[in-house]
C-alpha cells in the first residue's frame, strides 16, 4: 500500500485513485494518458489534468471535460503546476514545441502568456 497523504490524488497508467488519508480507492478510468499533465488546484479544490489536448477537471467523484473556445496545442511530455499566489494553473508545453509556450488556467478558459524565461525545450 502506498502511504496516502490528505486528500491526494493520482493517476498512474489512466486510473484515477484518491485518499482520504486512509486508504487509495481506484475512482474512474481517466482520459488518455497521453502526453498528460496533471495539478491540483487548491483554492478550487479541483485536480486539472491536460491530455491530448484537451482540458478536464477531477471534481472527487468525476472527469469533467472544459470546453474552451482556445486550448494549447501542445508536444511531448508538458509540465502542469498550481501557482497558488496568483490562483492559476500553469502549463509548460514540453518538448518539441517551438518555440515553448506557456499557458494559464484560471478556471475558466486558457490565455497564453509570454514569461520573461522559459525553460529549455531541446531534446
Amino acid at each position: 500500500m502506498i502511504a496516502p497523504l490528505p486528500h491526494a490524488a493520482i493517476a498512474v497508467l489512466g486510473v484515477t485513485a484518491v485518499s482520504a488519508q486512509v486508504v487509495w480507492t481506484e475512482r474512474e478510468i481517466m482520459p488518455s494518458p497521453r502526453d498528460a499533465a496533471m495539478a491540483y488546484d487548491s483554492s478550487r479544490q479541483r485536480i486539472v489534468l491536460f491530455a491530448a489536448n484537451k482540458t478536464w477537471e477531477w471534481d472527487g467523484s468525476r472527469y469533467i471535460r472544459r470546453a474552451t473556445s482556445i486550448e494549447p496545442n501542445l508536444r511531448w511530455l508538458p509540465g502542469l503546476t498550481y501557482d497558488s499566489a496568483r490562483g492559476v494553473t500553469v502549463l509548460y508545453s514540453g518538448f518539441g514545441s517551438t518555440p515553448p509556450q506557456t499557458w494559464e488556467w484560471d478556471g475558466s478558459g486558457w490565455a497564453q502568456r509570454t514569461p520573461a524565461q522559459s525553460p529549455n525545450n531541446s531534446t
